[in-house]
């Protein structure tokens, strides 16, 4: 590199005291990208060559950085419109309500039930503001790996699910103990809020129980959350986790499409995986799979882990398919 010292990058000290060396490297000379690997050579006399393989990785390199210009941008518009469509949904809430409030006498029936639709409207919009800043900050916030004691978690999560649970007599069960688990406290916490969330949601009048699993395989903490709901249709597992996706049965339920998309990239980010069941006639179990050698990720052992206590096993009056339900 015609340089009148040795080049910062070099990693010859290292191959010839034994050590393969892989790195990517930006060349001085014509801004090309490499991807290096230099590999030591020993010789019977005991004298060590290098040899040096180059790839010429520019062209990934540029569609990498482009990619992720365009994923800022993606970021930053969806801040801009859910920020610009904060306020005015506050705003028309607040008036649709005031207007319901003071004037409800002059109204007619048609005119109170107007209102009432202006006030859904504006919820809904807000619930889909947080909803998208949610899945903008579970995508890009760092995560903050600790040791996580799981029942922590489920006892504020019966706490704040406590009103409907009682009211409509759900049957709720969780392991009498779990094992501490090292995760991101604040996206354990999301994933079971929002499944318990979706069962409540989407369960139908003929939910009574919800039950939290949990099984460890030699790679992946699972984590499981059941129901006896009206279950899902058949065929939509390959459809999980898509943004703003629902379902028939999600038909007259409010919800945003986000819910299952946030908890499949937090599992992902956590170097799992989410798997679906549900049943031909009722009821659904969905499987959360978060890597023990966080935060890599590997998939090779999630299709067989999430069997043992499966939605058969569970409830037997049950039949499990693959499947997907709500948002």
């Amino acid at each position: 590199h015609e340089r009148d010292s040795i080049c910062p990058w070099c990693v010859n000290e290292r191959v010839f005291s034994g050590e393969t060396v892989r790195w990517e490297l930006l060349s001085p000379k014509d801004n090309h990208w490499f991807y290096v690997v230099n590999t030591p050579i020993r010789y019977a006399d005991g004298r060590v060559f290098k040899q040096s393989m180059m790839l010429d990785i520019t062209d990934r390199k540029e569609m990498e950085e482009a990619v992720q210009k365009s994923s800022e941008k993606i970021k930053q518009f969806a801040y801009s419109v859910s920020h610009d469509l904060k306020s005015p949904a506050i705003g028309i809430y607040g008036l649709a309500k005031l207007l319901r409030e003071r004037y409800q006498d002059s109204l007619d029936e048609k005119g109170r039930t107007c209102c009432d639709h202006i006030l859904r409207a504006a919820e809904q919009i807000a619930s889909l503001v947080e909803q998208i800043n949610l899945y903008i900050s579970t995508k890009e916030m760092p995560l903050h790996p600790e040791n996580v004691n799981p029942k922590e978690i489920l006892q504020i999560i019966k706490e704040e699910f406590s009103v409907p649970l009682n009211v409509c007599r759900i049957r709720w069960s969780e392991p009498e103990s779990l094992p501490e688990i090292h995760a991101d406290r604040l996206c354990l916490l999301r994933i079971l809020r929002n499944l318990v969330d979706n069962a409540l949601k989407y369960g139908g009048e003929e939910l009574s129980r919800i039950d939290i699993l949990y099984e460890e395989t030699d790679r992946f903490h699972v984590f499981s959350v059941m129901d006896d709901g009206i279950g899902i249709q058949e065929g939509v597992s390959n459809r999980i986790g898509g943004m703003f996706q629902r379902f028939e049965s999600s038909k007259g339920v409010q919800g945003t499409g986000l819910g299952l998309a946030i908890v499949k990239e937090i599992a992902e980010r956590h170097g799992g995986k989410v798997r679906i069941e549900a049943g031909e006639r009722k009821g659904v179990a969905i499987h959360v799979f978060l890597s023990k050698e966080w935060p890599e990720k590997s998939s090779d052992e999630i299709s067989g882990a999430g069997q043992q206590q499966s939605g058969s096993d569970r409830f037997e009056h049950m039949g499990i398919e693959k499947g997907e339900r709500g948002d």
